[in-house]
């Protein structure tokens, strides 16, 4: 069940809950293939001793993993910074952000 961010907030309201929007641009889940939230609404909730976090976002984007940015790095022969946007312009494509690095 799909549920629009306010509609959470006033149910957990109503079930005695508290609750707390955190404003962010990009939410990063770091697993064994990390991705980004773009434009997440975040909602920060507590009832009972427990927190929750419910998010929402309009996008999601590849994150490269360590192992990514270091054959970036090394193929193109560019520091971090470089490595990570190159593969944000490459769609995540490993192998074109090297070349696109070379160029």
């Amino acid at each position: 069940m799909m549920m629009d961010p306010r509609q959470a907030e006033a149910l957990f309201r109503s079930m005695g809950g508290k609750t707390e929007k955190i404003k962010a641009s990009r939410v990063i889940i770091k697993s064994q293939n990390p991705f980004a939230l773009v434009e997440p609404e975040i909602l920060k909730v507590t009832i009972q001793g427990q927190t929750f976090y419910i998010i929402s976002a309009k996008k999601e984007e590849a994150e490269p993993s360590e192992e990514e940015l270091q054959l970036i790095m090394e193929g193109a022969n560019v520091d971090r910074e470089k490595a990570y946007e190159l593969f944000r312009k490459a769609g995540g494509d490993v192998a074109k952000a090297i070349m696109m690095g070379e160029e």
